[in-house]
């Protein structure tokens, strides 16, 4: 670190101190703070989860008490008022703590409990900050976030003289949409997939979703009510995207009736059939389907049952079951096959859902008001 100013010593001005500890700035600075609260957390008799580093559990008298952490942001749960208490003053020997009593907002979302117990969120302060900092107050209300033929669009296209907005909107609608609004998710991943060089076109767009965000800000998305536990809707289109033909993947994960983890993304390989796009798309689902149950072990709601996935493709669901299709397949990377495995491991109950009874079809591609409605609701992303 270079002397301070009114600090430096004459004639060895050219001299550099040597830090005895960490400082803010620092590229080392985060990793240390991350090492220095781990180390406490560990002494506090918590066990860090396998599944995600930033999720703490601590046994105690047959209940478990759980600890989240982002960064300098700490979350506690436990049925027990005093064993938070005697949390945070652990913590207190090492930090300086500021309590904010019972949950209700957790790094820009809102939580709410109602009478049952059960916890709904949602962002409509940040929502309406979005508003606020693009100047979008007083856009008329859209009633999808998408239009319905945007993919089709094909031709020359005018680019937008100032690319830099189009970027900062796209950042702040991906921390709604992988937060709160699964209905977003699909427009903002397609939009996102322009911000190089994003056109007049696609800025409209992207208005567009702030315009349907501003009537359904008070959308609420509820976690859990019933007792399904862990199911998974996967879905693709096919090449959709006029631009390069590639399909998009897409899963939804629900638990309890709520939804949990969702996915919009495009596949690294241009599928040939629209039975292989959602082939593909089962392997993806699988795979974050692992994720989700050993993260649910660490919760103690361990899942003793092969998780029902749903598709609603017949072709895709008989080329995982039946060796016959291997022939047709040959050409797949063999890591997409993942799925056939689970599910002769019974990991995986792989059942058909109509197209029309798929949730995971908001994730596809831009839809009519009617079904998105019926798709909203049907993850529990209701405004009541």
């Amino acid at each position: 670190m270079k002397q301070p100013e009114g600090y430096v010593v004459a004639g060895k001005e050219h001299l550099v101190c040597k830090l005895t500890k960490s400082q803010y700035g620092l590229k080392q600075a985060t990793k240390v703070w991350n090492e220095k609260l781990h180390g406490t957390i560990i002494k506090l008799g918590f066990k860090q989860s396998t599944a995600d580093p930033c999720l703490y559990s601590k046994q105690s008298e047959r209940k478990t008490q759980y600890m989240v952490i982002y960064v300098d942001d700490i979350l506690v749960a436990d049925s027990n008022n005093q064993k938070i208490d005697e949390t945070a003053n652990g913590l207190e020997q090492e930090f300086e703590l500021t309590r904010l009593g019972e949950l209700t907002n957790y790094l820009g979302v809102n939580a709410r409990k109602d009478s049952e117990g059960v916890y709904s969120i949602d962002q409509e302060q940040y929502i309406q900050k979005i508003f606020e900092w693009f100047g979008l107050e007083d856009a008329k209300i859209s009633k999808i976030p998408m239009d319905t033929g945007y993919l089709k669009i094909i031709g020359d296209k005018k680019p937008m003289v100032n690319s830099d907005i189009y970027q900062k909107l796209i950042g702040a609608l991906l921390y709604v949409a992988t937060h709160t609004r699964p209905d977003i998710a699909a427009s903002v991943s397609i939009l996102s997939q322009r911000v190089k060089q994003p056109t007049e076109t696609d800025w409209t767009e992207a208005k567009r979703v702030v315009r349907y965000l501003k009537g359904t800000k008070n959308l609420r998305l509820k976690l859990g009510g019933n007792t399904n536990g862990l199911i998974v809707y996967s879905d693709a289109d096919w090449a959709e995207d006029t631009t390069d033909r590639k399909s998009h993947s897409e899963h939804l994960f629900l638990y309890n009736g709520g939804a949990i983890a969702w996915s919009c993304r495009k596949q690294t390989c241009t599928a040939w059939s629209s039975c292989e796009a959602e082939y593909i798309a089962l392997a993806e689902a699988s795979r974050e389907l692992i994720w989700i149950r050993k993260l649910l072990e660490d919760f103690d709601e361990t899942e003793t049952k092969a998780t029902k996935i749903y598709e609603d493709n017949q072709s895709a669901i008989k080329m995982v079951k039946s060796k016959e299709f291997r022939n047709r397949t040959k050409h797949i990377n063999t890591k997409y096959h993942f799925v056939n495995d689970l599910v002769e491991k019974e990991v995986v109950d792989l059942q058909y859902c109509p197209t029309e009874e798929m949730t995971a079809d908001m994730l596809t591609k831009p839809l009519q008001s009617v079904k998105l409605r019926k798709h909203r609701e049907g993850c529990q992303l209701t405004d009541k």
